[in-house]
């Protein structure tokens, strides 16, 4: 869905904006948190979510864990607050 005059696209899920890409033509890959030591989007989520925090700690790393292990089902990314970037292929 087309988001504000910037031609913004938003959906619900990665798979749901990159689909929306595809269909303007064209291919895009998902791109994966890589710098500050970040493996994926369950680290991004964390890293943000404990930045000035140190209570729930614990809470959170099972968090983590399990927003690891349902993305490896789904093989797409999951976490609260999802963010993701994609480069445009040629």
């Amino acid at each position: 869905m087309a988001g504000p005059a910037q031609g913004w696209i938003r959906g619900g899920t990665a798979r749901e904006v990159r689909k929306d890409l595809l269909r303007r033509g064209g291919d895009a890959r998902m791109l994966v948190p890589q710098t500050m030591d970040l493996h994926d989007h369950a680290h991004l989520w964390y890293g943000y979510s404990t930045q000035h925090q140190k209570r729930h700690l614990a809470l959170k790393r099972a968090m983590r864990l399990a927003f690891k292990v349902v993305s490896r089902a789904t093989r797409g990314p999951v976490a609260p607050g999802l963010c993701v970037a994609f480069e445009k292929l040629a």
